[in-house]
């Protein structure tokens, strides 16, 4: 071919760690460019032998604010044994979001995410990655969460 016999339309964003706070505003903007009827949302890297992959799929990510607001006014640390510390306030809040496992405990969180398929725990037991090989990899000095 001397032409694709499709569209072929690269995003490149490169803000995920920052929750790619113009990714949206882009593509509402760009809305009539960038229709489609497949998307394949990838990512990459090198693995441990140096050899480039490519991922179908990601984890996902939220991010949120919070506040905790224990006084109108900035108090002193001598005062923390009669006053509500909001630093701790804030740790016991998100302590609740997961279990000791490190799963999501939230309500409803997962209300509208499908389990993986046969294929895919297939495929994700056919990687060569082990509990090992990570702790390793990772000089873990914790366990890693199961």
């Amino acid at each position: 071919h001397e032409t694709l016999p499709v569209n072929i339309v690269f995003i490149v964003e490169g803000s995920e760690e920052t929750a790619s706070r113009y990714l949206q505003e882009y593509l509402v903007k760009h809305t009539q460019g960038l229709t489609a009827d497949l998307v394949i949302w990838e990512s990459g890297g090198k693995n441990d032998d140096g050899v480039l992959e490519i991922f179908g799929g990601n984890k996902g990510i939220v991010t949120f604010d919070l506040a905790v607001t224990t006084a109108n006014t900035d108090l002193h640390s001598s005062l923390a044994g009669v006053v509500d510390s909001a630093a701790i306030r804030l740790s016991q809040a998100i302590a609740t979001l997961f279990d000791k496992h490190g799963r999501i405990i939230v309500p409803h969180f997962f209300d509208d995410v499908l389990p993986p398929n046969q294929r895919e725990k297939d495929l994700v037991a056919a990687l060569p990655i082990t509990p090992e090989s990570l702790i390793e990899k990772y000089s873990l000095n914790a366990p890693l969460y199961t």
